[in-house]
């Protein structure tokens, strides 16, 4: 089971660098360094460099997403030392979440390997709506395939496959002269 200070310092680090570069940066950054500063740590010009990566990136999401562990680290390591912290920093998550601007996309990606199925809700109001599957039919058994009649191969020695053939005296029919013998 995860740890509460681990998922609220996950989420901290979330907001706070979720504001950086927006609107709602100037009072994030105030909020958190109060906060730091509660803790005795000074993270003003750490907080400053990092939200100036964000604006000179080519893409600001992956840059976020590049800070976003090291503020998790540092809020965990602040919560560690000053639990009494956590309340000041909930308060920080729902003022700057309420600020940030709406996300308006929405990325997923699934792998599924194997049977089974796969279950994916996204964006708000969304919901599951599973139909049963129609049950197969029985299996039924295969219908008897019909058989060539046997063949017998050329090489094949049995009286029954080859017919009498036979060159002897014996065999040749006899001629008689002059009446019945």
């Amino acid at each position: 089971m995860p740890d509460p200070a681990t998922d609220l310092a996950m989420t901290g680090a979330s907001v706070i660098v979720a504001a950086m570069a927006t609107a709602a940066w100037q009072s994030t950054r105030t909020a958190a360094v109060r906060l730091f500063r509660r803790g005795g740590q000074e993270r003003e010009s750490q907080l400053d460099t990092n939200a100036a990566l964000v604006v000179r990136a080519e893409d600001a999401r992956l840059a976020r997403g590049s800070l976003r562990p090291l503020w998790q680290l540092e809020l965990e390591n602040l919560l560690d030392q000053h639990p009494e912290i956590a309340g000041e920093l909930t308060e920080l998550i729902t003022r700057v979440q309420h600020q940030l601007p709406a996300a308006d996309t929405y990325r997923q990606e699934i792998d599924h390997h194997g049977t089974g199925s796969v279950f994916a809700v996204q964006g708000p109001h969304s919901g599951i709506h599973q139909h049963p599957l129609p049950r197969p039919a029985p299996a039924r058994p295969a219908p008897p395939t019909s058989t060539p009649p046997a063949t017998t191969s050329p090489t094949s020695t049995s009286p029954a496959a080859t017919p009498p053939t036979s060159t002897s005296p014996a065999a040749e029919p006899e001629s008689h002269s002059g009446g019945p013998p």
